[in-house]
């Protein structure tokens, strides 16, 4: 890891934890958005908090316990679009008399518990070396998990824009004249995004397009003479945040809180995320040594990322796990080293302790925009 400080190396390394401290920002920004819909949107801060604690600990551990410098870990579209659906149904299955706090503790509680269960499923797969049993599953089931998570996405951000639940009233009601502000330039930046990567995997791509829309955004808003408060108002923005800290994990006094039934009602459900998310995972590595042309320690990787997931369970993080893209994406830019996942982490915290005022400026738009890409490019490559 010495070599890592040479100047020919430190840049592009520099460079790319920042890109991927940035992209895990908006990652963890986004999902929290698409978990905490609806009665609990005045949850989303702490929601963005957990996520990024969460990726902050699993990300450090991913990056030294890899069989692969240059490997990042992080919050993944696939659980996070399954814990969305799950912590929908928890709010149904709440009593009438349980307050917005009582749900939002139920919720953190039914993903400490998920997350906890997948770091368990990982490490024991791991340990007894049963990573090779994902060339065994058949490839239209496969396909038809990850087209199913697409459209899980794609429904979650327009929940996110217009504010509807997904059910057979959404698409009647996004038609509607005065919702189309709120949807439609989603949609097109979704798609713009999903065009250009296509042609060119360069990892500023991203980053430019979310950080152009964003400046788009605000001169729109500018020239039409649309204050912040305003674009609050019209819920626009994800803010305001509260002056607290954004990260308020589960305490013991709050288990007291905690439907408990509510939870057990949503078991199978449960179940099915920490397996799904190790089929992703087995997936994202097998992805990897494709993209890299390297065979990578599949039971060590699962292992890394059991021990990651304690770290983030304990926190109510998310589940994470090895990012293909990400990772791929640093081999390619000559920045496979561990120090990539460390800047990162060392990015988010940084964001976390210090932006909050940052946060509740960022554009539901953008947001919904990257689920919207994600959904898509699930939909384009594994249903069409």
């Amino acid at each position: 890891m010495i070599q890592d400080f040479h100047p020919r190396r430190l840049l592009p390394i520099i460079t790319a934890g920042l890109v991927v401290g940035l992209l895990e920002i908006v990652l963890a920004t986004s999902f929290a958005a698409l978990i905490f819909t609806g009665e609990l949107s005045s949850y989303v801060p702490q929601g963005i908090g957990l996520a990024l604690m969460g990726t902050i600990l699993s990300g450090i551990l991913l990056a030294l316990f890899t069989s692969f410098p240059g490997t990042v870990g992080g919050n993944q579209d696939v659980p996070a679009a399954f814990m969305a659906v799950v912590v929908a149904a928890i709010v149904t299955a709440m009593p009438a008399g349980a307050t917005s706090q009582e749900t939002f503790l139920t919720a953190v509680a039914a993903i400490t518990l998920t997350t906890l269960l997948a770091a368990t499923f990982f490490l024991l797969l791991g340990v007894f070396k049963l990573g090779a049993l994902v060339r065994f599953l058949p490839y239209p089931v496969i396909g038809g998990f990850l087209a199913g998570t697409g459209w899980l996405l794609v429904s979650g951000a327009f929940y996110t824009m217009v504010d509807v639940p997904p059910d057979s009233t959404l698409f009647s009601l996004i038609i509607q004249a005065e919702n189309l502000i709120l949807w439609l330039p989603g949609l097109i930046l979704a798609v713009i995004m999903l065009l250009l990567l296509r042609r060119s995997d360069h990892f500023l791509i991203m980053p430019g397009l979310v950080l152009g829309g964003t400046l788009l955004f605000y001169l729109l808003a500018w020239i039409s003479g649309t204050s912040l408060v305003e674009l609050g108002e019209q819920g626009l923005l994800l803010g305001p945040f509260p002056s607290e800290s954004l990260w308020q994990p589960l305490t013991p006094s709050d288990l007291a809180q905690v439907n408990w039934p509510a939870i057990v009602s949503q078991t199978a459900s449960l179940v099915t995320i920490f397996l799904v998310s190790s089929v992703a995972l087995l997936l994202n590595v097998s992805g990897l040594e494709l993209a890299t042309k390297r065979d990578m320690k599949i039971n060590r990787e699962l292992s890394a990322a059991g021990v990651a997931n304690f770290a983030s369970g304990f926190v109510s993080g998310l589940i994470n796990f090895q990012q293909l893209s990400l990772s791929a994406l640093n081999f390619k830019s000559k920045a496979s080293s561990r120090l990539v996942g460390l800047i990162s982490a060392g990015f988010c915290a940084a964001a976390m302790l210090f932006g909050a005022v940052a946060f509740s400026l960022v554009p539901v738009i953008i947001v919904s925009a990257l689920l919207l890409y994600l959904g898509l490019s699930f939909l384009s490559e594994w249903l069409i």
